[in-house]
């Protein structure tokens, strides 16, 4: 048995969001003790436990895209809400990242400049799934 028809646009979302997050904390691991100032480190803290977040939100919801047709049109509103909160929580984060932005010649600096193009490639498809719910709630 396969991905329901209706659920393939949704699967795909999630496993981009799920590629995107994951690749955000393994990338936050090598510059966790990093010599960055104590508001960069705050920022690499509050990114990587985002980043687990989105990773589980995603493997999880993967997996009722697979298996379940229904559950969208029954959990909708809840799916909607959770997107919400991580695109606030990404835009603050993007954002954020984006100011501190290293402009990097060395590794570290260019591992974190990678993580803070990744938070934006996850705000993105975050903002995407948010647009399928959406649809999917206007059409139950």
């Amino acid at each position: 048995m396969g991905i329901p028809d209706e659920n393939v646009p949704m699967f795909v979302a999630h496993l981009v969001l799920g590629i995107f997050a994951t690749a955000v904390w393994v990338l936050c691991i090598p510059i966790f003790d990093a010599s960055f100032p104590s508001h960069i480190h705050a920022w690499i803290v509050t990114e990587l436990c985002l980043a687990a977040l989105e990773t589980l939100y995603a493997v999880w919801a993967s997996i009722v895209d697979a298996r379940d047709p229904t559950f969208y049109e029954r959990k909708s509103e809840t799916f909607f809400v959770v997107d919400i909160v991580f695109i606030i929580m990404n835009t603050a984060t993007a954002v954020t990242g984006a100011a501190y932005w290293r402009n990097g010649e060395r590794e570290r600096q260019l591992i974190f400049d990678a993580v803070v193009i990744l938070s934006w490639l996850t705000l993105l498809t975050v903002v995407l799934i948010t647009g399928q719910d959406k649809v999917k709630m206007s059409s139950s």
